[in-house]
């Protein structure tokens, strides 16, 4: 495998990686949308649209920067690695006041110099297949006494692709330089290097010591992958190493790639510490919780009793003491107002109602319901994200209304069919008969000898006469009745209660979960979609 063919696979390597994670940043930015902070959200954006504009103009073409303080020889430098005197030079002021361009070649790349900026543009002849593909910038001093010149040097170190800061023995280790560019920009440093100029002023001792120096400061930054080249353009010394390294920088083709590579990171970086490191999930009990809340909204106690106390009339009835169960059928019906409950038409645009859900206070209800619930799914979530998970628990009450109005509703009263009961209706038959048949047994005798007739022989029980036997025994067979069924209908009213209440609160938590818990949860795949867009762009 040649050189080129090395080079190529390299560069469509990279550029697949850039696009895998420009579109992962994309992704990332839009599942956080109105999630995140505003700046944030602004500065990724500017980054996709600066990684964007800049393969569109030329993503063949590497542009390279000098930028460094007043007085270091810059221009110098700048001069002495194309070989020509095209920069000003000048020991007593600033010169560099505009941003000057050097491409090799037939033409300038216009439009790609347009969006740099670039002032002053020359055009040389590429002697060198290598530089046939650079862009060298001379910027203004970033320490000028003119704002603009200091605003043109921060908006060009955004953009171009590899950057030369050119230092002196007497400013290498400035604090506006490493505090203020280098530190701050430590996510690039395999796109920069720096260059010692006027190394002639020290002997090489003093030389050494420096440039030791200066890479313990770069490397305290983490800065460890910028290289240092030691020059004095006045003499060449070190000039055709640094342009050795440029060569070789704009030969990779993958200067602007990684460049873009770092600006997607931050920006990616940014974007994961606001959305947290928290993936919680909405889980059946949590719901669950949330329906059992909502129940006393909906009053599933006050019928899960009513029908409770309907059960217990209506099997009392049937199964107790004859002569006391009749009252038991004149009692009001328990549900009645369970029933008439039905015929309310739930009106949302009202906040008063005949329905308990429907007025203030259930509303108020229902609200801290939901506001718990929310709270509890979003408590590890940053701001943004607590707002949004409150907002999609929220995103449907009113329909959620009307459906708890429909369940709050629903009639409840049904007949029960209860197998043992009809052996109590024969068992009450038994006894109504023998009470009857000793109170005509009794009466009989004076009505019969009223018409003349012979009344009954005179029958003994147990020392008692017959008739009262019956009577006695009717009356103690219906009391004992009567007690055992009462002991026999409360358990089957409790389960028919507890039937009830679980049926409603099924009814509510398919509501709660269709209403809240899944929106709540298509919020929280969309947190995770975002936390892992972020980590596909970032790594």
């Amino acid at each position: 495998m040649d050189a080129h063919t090395t080079v190529l696979n390299r560069t469509n390597a990279h550029t697949l990686n850039l696009a895998r994670r420009v579109t992962a940043l994309q992704k990332a930015l839009d599942a956080s949308e109105g999630r995140i902070d505003h700046t944030t959200a602004e500065k990724a954006r500017s980054v996709l649209q600066r990684a964007g504009r800049r393969a569109a103009l030329s993503g063949e073409k590497t542009v390279i920067a000098l930028a460094g303080p007043t007085g270091v020889g810059k221009s110098s430098l700048f001069n002495a690695l194309i070989g020509k005197d095209i920069a000003d030079v000048s020991v007593k002021r600033p010169t560099t006041s505009q941003v000057r361009a050097v491409t090799w070649g037939k033409q300038h790349p216009n439009e790609l110099l347009d969006w740099l900026g670039a002032g002053s543009r020359h055009l040389l002849e590429a002697n060198d297949p290598h530089l046939t593909d650079l862009i060298l910038l001379d910027l203004p001093d970033y320490d000028s006494v003119e704002i603009k010149h200091r605003e043109t040097v921060d908006r060009l170190i955004e953009v171009v692709d590899a950057l030369i800061w050119v230092v002196d023995p007497e400013k290498y280790a400035d604090a506006a330089l490493h505090e203020g560019y280098l530190q701050p920009l430590n996510e690039y440093a395999e796109v920069m290097m720096v260059a010692f100029n006027k190394s002639d002023q020290l002997s090489e001792a003093d030389m050494n010591r420096c440039v030791r120096d200066l890479r313990q400061i770069l490397n305290d930054n983490r800065l460890q992958a910028t290289r240092i080249v030691v020059t004095a353009a006045q003499y060449g010394t070190g000039v055709a190493a640094l342009l050795e390294m440029i060569k070789k920088t704009a030969a990779a083709k993958i200067a602007m790639t990684l460049r873009v590579l770092r600006d997607i990171r931050i920006a990616a970086y940014s974007i994961e510490i606001e959305l947290g490191k928290a993936s919680p999930v909405v889980n059946r009990q949590m719901v669950s919780t949330l329906a059992a809340s909502v129940s006393d909204v909906v009053g599933v106690r006050e019928k899960a009793a009513s029908v409770e106390q309907d059960w217990l009339s209506k099997g009392w009835a049937v199964t107790g003491w004859p002569f006391v169960s009749r009252r038991h059928r004149k009692l009001k019906d328990p549900l009645q107002k369970v029933k008439a409950s039905k015929r309310v038409k739930v009106d949302l645009s009202n906040e008063t109602g005949s329905a308990s859900f429907q007025g203030a206070v259930g509303r108020a209800k229902l609200s801290d319901a939901l506001q718990s619930f929310a709270d509890n799914v979003s408590a590890d979530l940053p701001a943004g994200w607590k707002r949004a998970i409150w907002t999609a628990a929220n995103r449907e009450v009113n329909p959620l209304l009307s459906q708890l109005s429909d369940i709050a509703s629903q009639n409840l009263v049904t007949t029960p069919k209860v197998s043992w009961w009809s052996v109590f209706r024969v068992l009450k038959i038994m006894g109504i008969l023998t009470v009857v048949t000793g109170i005509g047994w009794l009466v009989s005798a004076p009505i019969l000898s009223a018409f003349n007739y012979e009344p009954f022989p005179a029958t003994y029980w147990f020392g008692l006469p017959a008739p009262v036997v019956l009577l006695i025994a009717g009356i103690v067979f219906g009391v004992l009745l009567g007690l055992l069924g009462r002991l026999l209908v409360r358990p089957g009213a409790r389960r028919r209660a507890k039937t009830v209440t679980l049926q409603l609160l099924d009814q509510i938590e398919a509501v709660m979960q269709a209403r809240v818990a899944d929106p709540v949860v298509a919020e929280l795949t969309r947190l995770s979609q975002a936390q892992a867009f972020c980590r596909t762009a970032i790594n």
